[in-house]
């Protein structure tokens, strides 16, 4: 983030000026967050529609919560003369509010969307269209696929099978047996504690994407040891999310008497 420098030299036949040096600065900023949760997002080339360019795309994917509401921008831009103005056709606001404005400094046009929340699962489309007033007239639409999944925190396996362990390898330091991953499809959140029901087998949390992506990794324990047998339980997982505040994962381990 922030200032890149970046100069580029330019050798010519020029005998009085065979070298020339050009410097410019680039400034990077961070990508809005609703572009990450995008599919079919091109940054830098956007989407071609017609006489435009829709940046970042013009037809894309979206994971959300129940009740999520979501706010994106889209930029519009075309070089061709002949375009004239661009302006909303669409007029039901139904599944989003839009608006869309000219920068005056540029050719480019911003549409600000914000979804209306969806209550129940399934698919919605947002669907805006516009149309410009020049001399090629287009008419062409902006979609978004709103997806709400039955279950915002997924977890795999289902399951947590650690096998068969020899007793006599846990006698001297602690062993992972096992491992559990726990992310959000849309949205953040955050992991509060996590414990076993198995007292012999110890949880830890690392965090792999912040906010959204975590691995859960079972170890033993050498201070704790078991007799040989069959063992089943709870891995407990206590969140943030409203909708599922506390995850139980099945888990078993069988110790070998070796």
């Amino acid at each position: 983030m922030g200032a890149v420098d970046a100069t580029f030299k330019l050798y010519t036949n020029d005998p009085r000026n065979n070298l020339v040096e050009i410097k410019g600065t680039g400034f990077i900023r961070p990508v809005p967050e609703f572009i990450k949760r995008m599919t079919k997002v091109n940054l830098t080339g956007g989407e071609d529609v017609g006489l435009y360019k829709v940046y970042p795309t013009a037809h894309s994917e979206m994971v959300v919560e129940r009740q999520e509401r979501v706010k994106l921008i889209y930029k519009i831009r075309t070089d061709d003369a002949q375009a004239g103005e661009l302006k909303l056709v669409s007029n039901d606001f139904k599944d989003a509010k839009y608006t869309l404005r000219r920068d005056p400094a540029s050719a480019n046009y911003f549409l600000e969307v914000e979804t209306e929340p969806v209550g129940e699962m399934g698919a919605r489309n947002v669907k805006i269209t516009l149309q410009n007033t020049g001399d090629k007239v287009q008419t062409f639409d902006i979609v978004l696929a709103l997806k709400v999944p039955a279950e915002s925190l997924t977890f795999a396996p289902s399951v947590v099978n650690c096998g068969e362990v020899p007793l006599s390898s846990l006698k001297e330091f602690a062993n992972r047996v096992g491992r559990l991953g726990i992310r959000k499809l849309a949205g953040t959140f955050k992991i509060k504690a996590v414990s076993s029901t198995i007292q012999f087998l110890k949880p830890e949390i690392q965090e792999m994407v912040a906010g959204s992506n975590y691995l859960v990794r079972l170890s033993t324990d050498p201070q704790n040891l078991p007799k040989p047998g069959s063992y089943e339980g709870m891995i407990r997982i206590e969140t943030d999310d409203a909708q599922k505040p506390v995850v139980e994962v099945p888990v078993k381990i069988v110790i070998t008497d070796k």
